[in-house]
């Protein structure tokens, strides 16, 4: 396993602010905080959130073994999303590849900054396979998520890392405080990971922060409710809780505020994932879309 040198704009998740390198790790000379490097990750959390993650990362696994997920092998992770691994939900992976075809066409269109690798970041990147996909395009990929674990967090792209042309970073962190300096990064890209945050609008406030001139927010297969839905609110003393759908009216209040441009595009999701919502509004549940948003700098 090598362990690349990480990226100048990675920063403090409480400061944001530039860090030092060391023999361990990163250091924050504003907080006087260390961030080791461990099994080829930084852990640039707080260290009051340690505990949680591995809570968060524990509960995140149970429920995806429920569901029939599987570890994967690097040859199955390369090849995601056109195929499928075997045994996995039937649409699951063909709406990712939807999603992933939308993603390539916009950036294959879009007036991004030229000259140099872009720096991206594959934020909540699970196990990382978009990660993979988008350091074969040579971009400088930062893969952060608030999970470590070895089959469905940063673990799994541990011995692959050094593969790419441009290999990517893997850092243990929160998407709600991302150890990014702001201005300096070009793609932001939460895929099937923005419904994650606990706080929606701080978490895309601080992300279009983050944005270069010319950069891009960009978000996919994320669930989010149309109509009149409104966000519950926590019980008291408590968050919201991780994973949940976002109603539109606040998803699209949220990126308002963040001053950026945006557009939500819908995606033709054919027959089967028609289906299924409709068993889902038959059984009494509430159907939900997955739309291809893009929002950038004005």
């Amino acid at each position: 396993m090598t362990t690349t040198t990480p990226p100048t704009w990675l920063g403090c998740p409480l400061c944001q602010g530039p860090l030092d390198q060391t023999k361990t790790g990163l250091h924050c000379p504003a907080d006087s905080l260390n961030f080791p490097l461990q099994d080829g990750i930084y852990r640039l959390l707080p260290p009051e959130e340690q505990e949680m993650a591995a809570e968060y990362a524990e509960t995140y696994r149970e429920q995806r073994e429920a569901q029939g997920w599987r570890p994967l092998a690097a040859e199955e992770m390369a090849a995601l999303p056109e195929r499928a691994p075997a045994g996995w939900d039937r649409i699951y992976w063909p709406v990712r590849q939807q999603s992933f075809a939308a993603l390539l066409a916009w950036l294959d269109t879009a007036e991004l900054p030229a000259g140099r690798p872009l720096h991206a970041v594959d934020m909540g990147a699970g196990f990382g396979w978009l990660t993979g996909r988008l350091a074969a395009r040579g971009y400088q990929v930062v893969t952060l998520d608030l999970s470590a674990d070895d089959a469905f967090g940063l673990g799994a792209m541990r011995e692959t890392a050094a593969d790419f042309p441009e290999p990517p970073i893997l850092v243990q962190g929160d998407i709600d405080r991302p150890p990014l300096q702001p201005g300096l990064v070009d793609l932001l890209i939460y895929n099937a990971s923005l419904h994650y945050t606990i706080d929606l609008r701080h978490c895309l406030l601080t992300a279009a922060r983050l944005l270069r001139p010319g950069g891009a927010l960009i978000v996919m297969d994320t669930p989010v409710l149309k109509g009149n839905f409104t966000a519950m609110p926590p019980k008291e003393g408590q968050p919201l809780r991780r994973g949940r759908q976002l109603p539109l009216a606040e998803l699209q209040q949220a990126l308002t505020e963040t001053g950026l441009d945006f557009e939500i595009h819908d995606i033709g999701r054919g027959l089967r994932w028609s289906i299924r919502q409709w068993r889902i509004k038959f059984f009494g549940g509430v159907s939900f879309t997955l739309p291809f948003i893009v929002a950038r700098p004005k």
